[in-house]
């Protein structure tokens, strides 16, 4: 269907395209009308001077989408505006939201639908929750080794897709800005920018020096509590991390809060990351990761006090080596030498690669070779399992251990029974 020169009107631009922004649609009729060689168009080319015209190319993602808006001429403030005004003129029957469960009967108890039930049923309905494995018939060992499947999927996934720039509908990406006429050096810029809003810099920029930096304290303690009481496959790494930038803040704002116009935002950012990167050596003295001390550093000082000699990167201690092909040779995470056993921790950030697999392959040949059993952990893996695996090995070789002296809460959710087995 083709639509005659001398027909063309606001009134049949809007009914065809929708939602255009005034003075757009005015600018795309004349283009139109002063086409040369014409006498009618179609929808197709229509459309394809449409999205020549827009400042805002993309693709469009229903009302609900900012870039909807955009690509029909409004401006990124009159997009957000329109989308909030959409929004609130739609009811929610999103799945995912609770109104949507609110007055509706549930089918397995016939009864109203229930807070508890409605919040149980939307966490049902993602991979990413246990409870969507559970009514898949799981049990809830099984169903938490599910949800950290999902979990480490997703992120790889996620990063592949930012790495290809294939995210072009996110503002942390440079694509996102190179599609709306930015170059490469502004893009990055914007993005720099997007990324930075949580930052100590940021804070400071939008609050002035003494709030800025009070609410980034509140923000730091709220992410580090939120952690520590998260859910048990939690990875420790960033509990860890968390709690000691909270500790750095803390130090630092103690140190500045009463002189605080004598410190630039920039000293004050400078000495937090220096603060922190002490904290960090002081509580590692050697070459292991945080990650592995959350769960070798509780048994380490167990067997320390019985007596048992340990080599960890830990403490001020150093680590086992073995070496090879002359002057070379290769660190061992935890070792035991009087047991024979060693426990290596494959962190999922160094120990992916082709190439970081083939050294940890050829790393495990020499330690059995020099009469060691290597145990593996893998981060990925249930951190309650993890730590139940390092005390089934111990207890094989006759060493048993009293739940109270293992200072972790990892080590403090395994059941009872799991000690006085023999």
């Amino acid at each position: 269907m083709k639509i005659l020169k001398e027909n063309l009107s606001i009134e049949i631009l809007n009914e065809m395209l929708k939602n255009l922004e005034p003075n757009f649609a005015k600018k795309l009729l004349d283009i139109l009308l002063k086409t040369p060689d014409r006498n009618d168009f179609s929808k197709s080319h229509i459309r394809k001077i449409w999205y020549e015209l827009s400042e805002h190319p993309g693709k469009s993602f229903g009302q609900n989408s900012p870039s909807y808006w955009t690509l029909r001429g409004w401006s990124i403030e009159d997009a957000n505006c329109k989308r909030k005004q959409f929004q609130k003129s739609v009811p929610n029957m999103s799945p995912f939201a609770t109104k949507t469960y609110e007055n509706m009967i549930n089918p397995k108890t016939g009864l109203i639908f229930t807070t508890e039930e409605i919040v149980a049923k939307i966490k049902s309905l993602r991979p990413i929750n246990k409870e969507y494995w559970i009514a898949k018939g799981f049990n809830d060992e099984d169903a938490m080794t599910k949800v950290s499947e999902v979990q480490k999927n997703a992120s790889h996934k996620s990063l592949a897709k930012f790495r290809a720039g294939l995210h072009s509908r996110f503002q942390n990406t440079e694509k996102y800005w190179t599609d709306r006429g930015f170059t490469t050096l502004e893009a990055r810029e914007k993005v720099s920018e997007k990324q930075n809003t949580l930052s100590l810099s940021s804070r400071i920029k939008k609050y002035g020096l003494r709030r800025g930096i009070l609410e980034y304290f509140k923000f730091v303690r709220k992410t580090a509590n939120r952690l520590r009481h998260g859910a048990e496959n939690k990875n420790p790494f960033y509990e860890i991390n968390n709690e000691i930038k909270r500790k750095s803040v803390l130090t630092i704002y103690r140190k500045v809060k009463k002189d605080f116009e004598k410190f630039t935002p920039k000293e004050i950012e400078k000495m937090v990351k220096d603060e922190f990167v002490s904290l960090m050596k002081e509580i590692r003295k050697g070459h292991a990761s945080i990650q592995s001390l959350f769960f070798f550093s509780p048994v380490y000082h167990v067997l320390k006090d019985m007596g048992f000699t340990t080599l960890i990167g830990y403490d001020g201690g150093k680590e086992f080596k073995i070496y090879y092909e002359g002057k070379k040779f290769f660190r061992y995470d935890f070792c035991i030498p009087s047991l024979n056993l060693i426990f290596e921790f494959d962190g999922t950030m160094y120990h992916n690669s082709e190439a970081q697999i083939r050294k940890d392959a050829l790393k495990q040949e020499l330690a059995e070779k020099s009469g060691f059993k290597v145990v593996r952990l893998s981060a990925s893996a249930n951190s309650v399992d993890l730590c139940k695996r390092i005390l089934s090995e111990l207890q094989s070789r006759g060493i048993c251990f009293d739940k109270k002296s293992l200072n972790s809460r990892f080590y403090k959710k395994i059941e009872d029974s799991f000690f006085t087995q023999k």
